[in-house]
């Protein structure tokens, strides 16, 4: 199966589904050009299918108009099924469909990688591929990519109020990591952060080069 019937056999919002596209993108513009030789297929694949299980953790109230066409109702039996199926954890339900999905243990390890809470150590690492799906998931807010440091002052706002909080040292270290791997990443591009733009992923995307890449499954959803 290529990817856009991944995305319809497990059911995936619309937006959940640009957001990956548009994270890959980021992902495989900055392995394209790295000066040093990393597994961009490898990255591609594991940024397509970072956040399978998300819906778990999605409130459907907060944003309607991305629930459209099929709407809330529809949205949330979907919600239900997953819930069923894979429990209530979001991280564990992307694993287990990326497992049902055969991606190797090289993919499932750049999954990992990915996450707010992994940005200390995907700092320390040497693998520039880690830090490659770090970043790259960092770049993109909901309708599209954006420079990093409006992305962490959305984010910064966004967490200080769930926390209850005027400002949050977690969160401090963890945008103070992100902005050290982008250092480290670009110290080794031709390339520089602001070369990568929503109109040059809206072009990948376009193009249809996610749909060359097959993923077979392994048991039915």
């Amino acid at each position: 199966m290529d990817i856009s019937q991944i995305y319809s056999k497990y059911k995936l919002l619309p937006n959940l589904q640009a957001h990956q596209k548009r994270v890959a993108s980021v992902g495989k513009i900055i392995a394209d050009h790295l000066t040093e030789e990393t597994d961009t297929e490898n990255v591609v694949k594991a940024l397509l299918l970072h956040d399978m299980g998300n819906i778990l953790k999605f409130n459907l109230d907060l944003f309607p108009d991305l629930l459209e066409p099929e709407g809330k109702i529809y949205w949330e039996s979907v919600k239900e099924e997953y819930r069923e199926k894979y429990g209530d954890d979001e991280h564990l339900a992307t694993e287990q469909i990326a497992r049902e999905i055969c991606v190797n243990d090289r993919i499932m390890e750049l999954i990992h990688s990915v996450g707010f809470s992994k940005t200390e150590e995907n700092r320390n690492t040497t693998d520039v591929a880690k830090k490659i799906c770090c970043y790259a998931d960092q770049r993109v807010a909901i309708y599209g990519v954006t420079d990093l440091g409006t992305r962490l002052n959305e984010g910064r706002k966004r967490y200080v109020l769930n926390k209850g909080l005027v400002k949050d040292e977690i969160f401090e270290q963890g945008a103070a990591n992100l902005l050290e791997i982008e250092k480290q990443i670009f110290s080794k591009s031709t390339i520089l952060p602001t070369d990568v733009t929503d109109t040059l992923v809206s072009t990948i995307i376009s193009s249809g080069y996610f749909e060359t890449f097959i993923f077979h499954q392994k048991s039915p959803y």
